[in-house]
């Protein structure tokens, strides 16, 4: 007849075998941010055995525009005198030189601990390094553009206390832009980085004419309103703007005042700043790319028992720069907000 006790072999009775524990050995992919900074560069590249300075020159307008542009004055264009040779127009030029840096980071592992691990360990830290140095190169990108407000105090602008980002803040960085005569990146538009709790602000914006008042007018548009406004960290077109998602952007204290913190959006025309590269930018890590150079070990002079298994690497050359200027203007914003998101 069946037994009406208990069972006697139960997992409570914490034996050895009722204990194991089972490794997954895939690693869950690590929470990596969106870079868009890249995007928002004109890329250069220095040939091998040619230095490590670079130089970008522009010709200044100044000389080809005075007495001939509608801010002249009222003064007419000069007409020729007949027969009279004239004096030639002097050009010149602005320039700027930028110093490429070299950026190297590695994780080196033991051959037993290669021999022992569960998983692919020397893969999985290609794409954590290769992560890092993509970072580096995202952030250099970012400082660069903060270095340049600067040169350019106009570049920024401040949301008052208490007010966020809205289609009008926007239109008006376009605005500035164009102002300067900025050109729009291929695909004749700007393009914009900003911190999803900025678009959150843009998107909860119900005024009459905000993003959301404009865009659900069109079948498309519903369809941008019905995603949040942003699609794989692409964020809808509004104001002449291609825009990136990215949480790599500052939060600045202090602004707009003591006490509060304010995120940081960037908004430029085409070919205001440039990210350099020596030889190619195969090697220099981006978002497409979250790849470090793989290396397995052998025995040698300066490893004779073989205890390093392997390592992963990067290591490139890159420098960062905005556009020469004659007249200390450039074509891009800062955008500093609050936002409502806590």
């Amino acid at each position: 007849m069946p037994s009406n006790s208990g069972a006697s072999f139960t997992i409570s009775s914490s034996l050895p075998s009722t204990q194991a524990v089972y490794y997954d050995r895939l690693a869950v992919r690590a929470l990596f941010a969106h870079l868009g900074f890249q995007e928002l560069t004109a890329e250069r590249e220095i040939p091998m055995k040619s230095g490590r300075t670079t130089q970008i020159y522009t010709y200044n307008l100044n000389p080809f525009t005075v007495n001939v542009s509608a801010n002249s004055g009222d003064i007419a264009p000069p007409q020729a005198t007949e027969g009279v040779v004239g004096t030639p127009i002097t050009p010149n030029q602005a320039s700027i030189q930028a110093v490429l840096g070299q950026y190297v980071d590695y994780v080196n592992i033991s051959d037993f601990a290669d021999a022992v691990d569960i998983g692919e360990p020397l893969e999985q830290l290609s794409e954590m390094l290769g992560y890092r140095g993509a970072l580096v190169v995202d952030t250099l990108i970012q400082q660069g553009f903060d270095a340049a407000t600067s040169t350019d105090t106009t570049c920024t602008q401040q949301v008052a206390d208490g007010s966020h980002v809205t289609r009008q803040t926007l239109n008006t960085a376009v605005a500035t832009i164009r102002g300067k005569n900025g050109r729009p990146f291929p695909g004749g538009k700007m393009r914009c980085i900003m911190h999803p709790y900025i678009l959150s602000d843009i998107a909860n914006d119900t005024t009459n004419n905000g993003v959301l008042d404009i865009q659900k007018r069109t079948d498309r548009g519903q369809k941008w309103v019905e995603a949040g406004l942003v699609e794989d960290n692409e964020i809808i077109p509004v104001e002449g703007i291609d825009f990136v998602m990215s949480t790599n952007v500052p939060l600045v204290s202090g602004k707009p005042s003591t006490g509060h913190s304010s995120w940081a959006t960037y908004v430029t025309a085409d070919e205001t700043m440039f990210s350099i590269a020596l030889g190619s930018f195969k090697d220099v890590p981006d978002e497409n790319n979250f790849r470090a150079n793989i290396y397995s070990f052998q025995p040698s002079a300066f490893d004779p028992p073989g205890v390093i298994g392997g390592a992963v690497s990067y290591n490139y050359k890159f420098v960062v720069t905005p556009r020469p200027t004659g007249n200390a203007t450039l074509p891009f914003r800062v955008i500093y907000a609050e936002t409502a998101v806590s």
